[in-house]
């Protein structure tokens, strides 16, 4: 495994906001993606049983919801020299701005999961 993935970034921007040192940077990282990629087969499986996406959407909108937060204590997201609007750096300004995009998408499959469950109660009533 490379050092240099989005995962492992996102894992060193993590260690010392969370207790993720206790599993390295590997193990945060492979930690993460796990965690990462089990909400996306738990959304899936909204195919199966809207509960399933209501767990994985619920993971999403935990996972989405912290790293966007370190925007905001991170060193580095904002460009320093820049007038006006702040200026977002590449790294890692714009990898962790995507995470709100995919918290938005969080929240979708969690209430429409969420209502369609509560429409399948009232129908076998």
């Amino acid at each position: 495994m490379s050092d240099g993935g989005p995962e492992f970034f996102e894992v060193r921007i993590l260690r010392g906001e969370l207790a993720l040192e206790r599993f390295g940077i590997t193990g945060g990282a492979r930690f993460l993606g796990i965690f990462e990629i089990l909400s996306g087969l738990l959304i899936l499986g909204r195919l199966v049983s809207p509960r399933l996406s209501v767990i994985g959407g619920a993971m999403g909108v935990v996972t989405f919801f912290v790293t966007p937060t370190l925007m905001l204590t991170t060193p580095g997201v904002i460009q320093p020299g820049h007038s006006g609007l702040p200026f977002l750096s590449a790294v890692p300004g714009q990898f962790l701005l995507k995470d709100l995009g995919l918290l938005a998408a969080s929240f979708w499959v969690l209430a429409t999961s969420l209502a369609e469950m509560r429409a399948g109660r009232a129908l076998s009533r």
